[in-house]
C-alpha cells in the first residue's frame, strides 16, 4: 500500500509541476501581450482594441491555469497526507509514547502547519483562536 501511495504522490507531483510550468509560461505570454500593447500605444496605432483583447484572452488563460495549478497542488497535498497518516499507523507503541505529534519533513511543513491539509489542526480543537481586528 505504501508503494501505491508513493506512486500516486509521484504522479501528483508530476501533474503539479506540469501545471506550474504552464502557469509560468502563461504569465510570460501575458507580459509579452502587455509589452506589445504598450509598444502599439507608444507608436500611436489606432486599433488598440486588438491588443487589449489579446491581453484579456491571456488573462483568462492565466486564471484558468491558476485554478488548475491549485487543484493539482491540493491533490498532491492530499496524497502526501494519506502517506503521512499511513506512516503514523505503522509506528509502534513505544515510538508513540516518546514522540507525540506528527513526524513530517521540512518540505511538508507548509501543508501541515500553514495550509492545514486535512483540517487536522482545525479539528483538534486546540488551536481555535479568534482574532479580531
Amino acid at each position: 500500500m505504501k508503494h501505491k501511495l508513493e506512486g500516486k504522490i509521484d504522479e501528483a507531483q508530476l501533474e503539479y509541476d506540469t501545471k506550474n510550468k504552464q502557469l509560468s509560461r502563461a504569465y510570460q505570454e501575458l507580459n509579452k501581450r502587455i509589452n506589445e500593447h504598450d509598444t502599439c500605444v507608444a507608436q500611436g496605432y489606432e486599433r488598440l482594441d486588438i491588443t487589449l483583447q489579446a491581453i484579456h484572452d491571456q488573462e483568462d488563460e492565466v486564471e484558468i491555469l491558476k485554478m488548475e495549478t491549485e487543484k493539482a497542488r491540493e491533490i498532491l497535498s492530499q496524497a502526501k497526507l494519506k502517506l503521512r497518516e499511513q506512516q503514523m499507523e505503522g509506528r509502534d507503541a513505544a515510538t508513540d509514547e516518546e514522540l507525540p505529534g506528527v513526524k513530517v519533513n521540512i518540505r511538508e511543513l507548509d501543508d501541515v502547519l500553514l495550509r492545514d491539509v486535512g483540517n487536522k489542526i482545525k479539528d483538534s480543537g486546540r488551536y481555535n483562536t479568534v482574532y479580531t481586528i
